[in-house]
């Protein structure tokens, strides 16, 4: 019998898949990659090396690319009458794929080698790997792409949520000082009313005092009535005293008109001043519900606050969970989204609280403004009454002193 050959062609084979598109994205996100590959190695009994190499071309799409792959014999060895040789075949495309990968980062390992009995057949499935590679590294290219814009939107929802915290710090801060002022003014307010109402009721006082006298005046005038008529001898000395008298009495009349106008002036100013005041307290009541309806609202944020970083914890959970497996980042991005969502729904709540907060504190500075006008108006008040008392007391003081004059004559005429 003759001598018989055969010829095995052998090509490398490639591990790579959806696990390792992943990795390669976690290690991205870390600045590292990595690429492992073994040399080919191919055992026989007796390798005898040859330096013949054959060139052929074959088109991966006809309709598109010429395909150029290489025939390289690495071993001729002998089996019973078959003298079998053995040659690597490989690819452009094959080879263009496999440092794509590595370039953009997919890790891609050699295993190995497999052979087989046409040529053909070796560049079909040198093809095929190519194509596969391809395929991963344009999935791989889009996976970072979509890694790189959730970060730049995670980056950007920290940078608003950064700027609202410090808002709202802000907004604590003026409304500590706004309530302080607020407290010293109401202490002063109180001050200021307890002064009133003690000088109101020293006036009561001193009017109750006053209309006594004046009935006693009253009684006088009548008595001396009766001592006119009594007394017609003493009637030229008493006209000399009555004129004294009437000059006296129209003075203290005079007076008296002067204060009865004061403090008609006064009773409604005072009645003006009970107004405003009663407006403030209204005022106060709907800053004090205002101020309720914040504190709920910041409850409310705080509550948010406090759920959106238990999403953050689920999310980070989730992203560790998407580095082994694309369903668990699937799921985790549906979480996340609904977290953000809410998020700016409580984000909007807030804002709103925060809106109606500065309209009330805008209410309450206008009524503040308007109350200090009307508490000094009610402190000129006050002087001018002290002011009239004053003039009351000196007019008081005249009349006692004709009262006495014309009680005294009388005594002698009697």
């Amino acid at each position: 019998m003759g001598r018989k050959d055969s010829q095995r062609f052998s090509i490398r084979k490639y591990s790579f898949g959806a696990a390792s598109v992943l990795l390669g994205t976690t290690i991205l996100a870390m600045g590292a990659t990595g690429v492992h590959a073994d040399e080919v190695s191919t055992s026989a009994a007796t390798d005898t090396p040859l330096s013949a190499s054959v060139l052929t071309d074959t088109a991966a799409d006809p309709a598109t690319t010429v395909d150029h792959s290489e025939k390289q014999v690495v071993s001729v060895k002998e089996e019973g009458n078959t003298t079998v040789t053995t040659s690597v075949v490989t690819t452009d495309s094959l080879e263009d794929a496999k440092t794509s990968a590595v370039k953009e980062g997919v890790e891609v390992e050699e295993t190995a080698p497999q052979t087989h009995t046409s040529l053909e057949g070796a560049i079909a499935d040198n093809q095929a790997q190519s194509k596969e590679i391809n395929t991963v590294v344009s999935d791989y290219q889009k996976a970072k792409e979509s890694h790189k814009k959730e970060v730049a939107e995670y980056d950007k929802a920290k940078a608003e949520y950064d700027a609202k915290v410090a808002e709202k710090a802000a907004a604590d801060k003026a409304n500590a000082a706004s309530k302080a002022q607020y407290d010293t003014d109401q202490a002063a307010y109180e001050k200021g009313l307890a002064k009133y109402q003690a000088d109101k009721r020293a006036y009561d006082a001193a009017l109750e005092v006053y209309n006594t006298q004046k009935l006693t005046y009253d009684s006088k005038v009548a008595e001396k009535a009766a001592a006119d008529a009594a007394n017609a001898k003493s009637e030229a000395d008493y006209k000399v005293q009555l004129a004294v008298y009437e000059t006296a009495k129209k003075n203290y009349e005079a007076a008296m008109a002067q204060y009865s106008k004061d403090k008609a002036k006064y009773d409604a100013e005072k009645e003006a001043y009970d107004a405003k005041v009663a407006e403030k307290v209204r005022t106060e009541i709907e800053n004090k519900a205002a101020q309720e309806q914040y504190e709920k609202d910041l409850a409310t944020y705080n509550a948010a606050y406090e759920k959106y970083q238990t999403d953050l914890a689920a999310y980070k959970t989730a992203k560790a969970a998407y580095d082994a497996k694309v369903a668990e980042k699937a799921a985790a991005d549906v979480a996340n989204a609904e977290a953000k969502a809410k998020y700016d729904a409580e984000m909007v709540t807030y804002e709103a609280a925060l809106s109606e907060y500065k309209t009330n504190k805008a209410l309450y500075d206008a009524a503040l403004a308007e109350y200090n006008t009307k508490k000094a108006a009610y402190d000129a008040k006050v002087a001018e009454k002290t002011q009239a008392e004053i003039t009351d007391k000196a007019a008081q003081e005249q009349y006692e002193n004709d009262l006495a004059a014309y009680n005294t004559k009388n005594i002698k005429l009697i």
